[in-house]
Parts: C-alpha cells; sequence; structure tokens
C-alpha cells in the first residue's frame, strides 16, 4: 500500500507543479502565496512528502485551481471545467 501511497503522491506533486508553471509561478511564490516553506513545496511537487488537507487548500488556492484539477484530472467533467 505503500507504494501507492508514494505514486499518488507523485502525481499529485507533478499537476500541481504544471499549475504552478502554466500560472507562471515559481516555487517561491507559491511558498508565498500558500504560507508552506520552500523546501516543502520542493517535497510536495517531488513526491517526496505528503501534505495535509489545508496544506493541499491553500496550494489550490494559490494556484487558483480546482482540487479536483489536481487530485483527478482524467474524471469526465473536471478537465472540461473552464477557469473561473
Amino acid at each position: 500500500m505503500a507504494g501507492r501511497d508514494t505514486t499518488e503522491s507523485q502525481a499529485i506533486g507533478s499537476r500541481i507543479r504544471e499549475a504552478r508553471i502554466k500560472k507562471g509561478m515559481s516555487q517561491a511564490e507559491l511558498a508565498v502565496k500558500s504560507s508552506i516553506s520552500l523546501p516543502h513545496i520542493s517535497d510536495i511537487e517531488l513526491g517526496k512528502s505528503n501534505m495535509m488537507l489545508p496544506s493541499f487548500i491553500r496550494i489550490a488556492e494559490a494556484l487558483q485551481v480546482s482540487a479536483d484539477s489536481l487530485l483527478r484530472p482524467n474524471v469526465p467533467g473536471v478537465t472540461d471545467r473552464k477557469s473561473v
């Protein structure tokens, strides 16, 4: 089960990184906007660290993306939504 958790953490971290880059934001900017340390942002993006729900919410809000787009991008309706 731990292997699956690592894989999911890496996938979510990768999607966070993609969203951050798409927004033209550095890791340092995301760290400031989400009130999360820069090393922790880096570890999250690399899948080296699991994050707590409040951290995940702050990251999604800082990136101005839906939680669904970071968690389940392949679900119909999630990728079809337009940005607000």
